[in-house]
């Protein structure tokens, strides 16, 4: 795949293979995985490293994406886009859904552990464990989540590392019931800090309708030193 770069002011998002990374003047945001979606299936999780991609649109502030899962019927267009300098909007619409069963799907930022604590504006706050533990189930170690609402702010802030990384802070674009804004710590394999968008089907027999989309947006709030 040609190299698809989208560059926020000092923010840089590159989309590799069904993943992004973020690099902030010369600093990796994230993780491992870093920016990926993930959809809960028959019992199992396929993430969107495992689609085929192809680029739809690479303008200079605004790159189009589009994933085939090969083994679930499953169909997402991405849309990354820089309104402001250090902003990036990410868009997930997810299609094919109309007679597809799926249970769960997340849009995840896979940050670093050089955040140290996190905040929801006008909700709660809290310092990210020490240590990663493992899990037994589905989902990571959890530190927050509420449904989403249009202009939550969340906010994660380095310590007193040597390495200095700016403070950001992720905000869902709409406001819905079954989409979750989630606030979790990953297990050793990763050793990172997650923000997550997280539909969940109430009614996992059915499908969830023709259509999902998961919207947010990250900027950094304040630059490091």
């Amino acid at each position: 795949m040609k190299n698809v770069i989208l560059k926020c002011g000092k923010l840089e998002v590159e989309f590799l293979f069904g993943n992004c990374i973020l690099i902030y003047r010369d600093i990796h945001l994230t993780k491992e995985l870093g920016l990926y979606s993930s959809i809960f299936y028959n019992g199992k999780w396929y993430d969107s490293r495992y689609a085929q991609w192809r680029v739809v649109e690479n303008k200079k502030n605004r790159k189009i994406l589009y994933g085939e899962w090969i083994n679930i019927p499953h169909r997402q267009t991405w849309i990354l886009e820089s309104p402001a300098s250090d902003v990036l909007r990410w868009f997930i619409k997810c299609e094919r859904l109309d007679d597809f069963p799926v249970e769960m799907i997340q849009q995840n930022y896979m940050l670093t552990d050089l955040y140290n604590f996190w905040k929801v504006e006008g909700y709660a706050e809290g310092r990210f464990p020490e240590y990663f533990a493992n899990y037994k189930g589905l989902l990571w170690d959890r530190m927050w989540s509420m449904p989403q609402r249009k202009g939550m702010r969340v906010f994660l802030v380095g310590g007193q590392d040597k390495i200095k990384i700016p403070e950001i802070v992720c905000s869902p674009l709409s406001s819905r019931d079954d989409i979750l804004m989630v606030i979790e710590n990953a297990d050793p394999r990763y050793s990172a800090r997650i923000i997550q968008l997280l539909f969940v089907n109430k009614n996992k027999e059915e499908s969830p309708g023709c259509q999902v989309t998961l919207t947010s947006e990250l900027k950094v709030e304040n630059e490091t030193n």
